[in-house]
């Protein structure tokens, strides 16, 4: 009895195998679904780092075609004049430009190798101008964020994100400390340099440009100046992020539009 058992699951061999081969398959399908489900649970739980509510983003870039016959010169005036007239619009509390950065923007981010002593992190890097922490309701965690002080150090500053001091610093403080960028050749002020280093002015808590479901990553703010017209011809604000006052009608996009374009036809202008 039991040896023609045996026999009669011998002899089913390959049907057992391929059930078994199945099974596995389902077994692996089903993990690796509750691993990314559990996964993009987590990061939906965790804070975005910024807020976007009552925030437009203009996406203003020039047309490349004239970026490549030379016609740039003039592109920082251009968003200069641009910053200084979106301030003069009462409905408008904060004026803010960012090269990259840009919460939910498909805007590519550059990457640079941040370095401290024996540490060294591939960091999500971008210029962003004074105004991007109020306008984005960043949380400052050490030491201060961008001002106007930083234009007459001989030194560049950066801002680097919880994640980032975490990886250099383990847990340090980040304030005042010299950090070494790899692809980096201009910290976007003139006559500053990043040779030997940029110091570390501020930490702010963890920034997931990308949206609830983006996982945590270095990130390293550099500072964009929008009122100087020849570092905006070389690193010039793919957008401005306008924190607007509650209530502010969409109507005055059109506005917005007019008074840009009565500065310069160049840029392809999108509201969001």
């Amino acid at each position: 009895m039991i040896a023609q058992m045996f026999k009669l699951v011998w002899n089913r061999k390959r049907a057992n195998l391929l059930l078994m081969g199945e099974l596995l398959c389902a077994f692996m399908v089903v993990f690796a679904v509750a691993t990314f489900g559990l996964y993009y649970a987590n990061n939906f739980r965790r804070p975005l780092g910024f807020e976007y509510e009552n925030v437009w983003s203009v996406y203003c870039l020039p047309d490349f075609s004239m970026l490549a016959k030379g016609g740039s010169t003039e592109l920082g005036s251009a968003y200069a004049s641009i910053y200084r007239e979106l301030q003069q619009f009462e409905e408008i509390e904060t004026v803010a430009g960012a090269e990259s950065m840009v919460p939910y923007s498909m805007v590519s981010t550059s990457i640079s190798t941040a370095q401290f002593e024996d540490a060294e992190v591939r960091a999500y890097t971008g210029r962003v101008s004074e105004g991007f922490f109020d306008a984005l309701g960043l949380e400052l965690v050490e030491g201060r964020w961008f001002d106007d002080s930083d234009a007459a150090l001989t030194r560049g500053s950066i801002v680097i994100t919880e994640q980032l001091r975490r990886d250099l610093f383990d847990e340090t403080n980040a304030v005042g400390k010299i950090v070494q960028i790899g692809n980096h050749t201009s910290v976007g002020t003139p006559g500053q340099t990043s040779d030997e280093g940029l110091r570390v002015v501020g930490v702010v808590a963890d920034f997931r440009r990308g949206g609830e479901f983006e996982g945590i990553d270095p990130v390293l703010f550099h500072r964009l100046e929008l009122d100087d017209a020849e570092t905006l011809n070389k690193y010039f604000p793919s957008h401005f992020l306008l924190k607007m006052r509650p209530g502010t009608p969409l109507a005055l996009q059109e506005r917005l539009a007019t008074r840009i374009q009565s500065i310069t036809t160049d840029l392809r202008l999108e509201f969001s």
